[in-house]
């Protein structure tokens, strides 16, 4: 419903392949650099090129952690958003929600995901407080209904068909 998916797998599917190229390169030239170093073989005079290749390896491989990362972070905002009530929550709220520490860096984080079109029918105003704006948000509760968690027994407000953690012990539950 928030989450392009086709494009969110597509995209991780590449970063995942980058990060791999990424590392095999940083481990064969990062290998290379310390032989020339200590002049294994010789190597020493080629060490300018095992470091500007180490260089660039490391090029490849940073920004395709970091994208992967956001990748997977989109998906925990998508779950956040599902199971949000009200259509506004302010970055503050969404970022107690999931346990992030710097607001700043989660905004950041979102304007990303938005400009990039994995976040869908969602935005960041700013109204005094910044919040996420969703839309196709339920206005009546119908759509919520109370799980009893597996675990430990515990009601949870859960919208109907979508799948979470129980309040209070964590454990995964689903809305049937």
């Amino acid at each position: 419903m928030y989450l392009d998916q086709n494009k969110l797998l597509r995209d991780m599917a590449r970063a995942g392949r980058r990060r791999v190229v990424g590392l095999v390169l940083t481990a064969l030239f990062g290998l290379g650099t310390v032989w020339g170093v200590i002049d294994y073989e010789g190597l020493r005079s080629g060490l300018d090129v095992y470091v500007f290749c180490l260089a660039v390896s490391l090029g490849v491989l940073v920004p395709a952690v970091q994208r992967r990362r956001r990748l997977k972070a989109a998906k925990a905002y998508e779950a956040a958003f599902s199971q949000s009530r009200r259509p506004e929550l302010t970055l503050t709220e969404l970022a107690a929600g999931l346990g992030r520490d710097s607001v700043a860096a989660m905004e950041k984080e979102l304007r990303w995901l938005l400009d990039k079109g994995y976040l869908v029918n969602c935005g960041i105003v700013a109204d005094g407080v910044e919040k996420v704006v969703l839309s196709g948000v339920p206005e009546t509760r119908s759509e919520f209904i109370v799980i009893e968690c597996p675990h430990c027994g515990a009601g949870n407000s859960l919208r109907r068909g979508a799948a979470g953690r129980c309040e209070y012990c964590g454990g995964a539950i689903k809305g049937e």
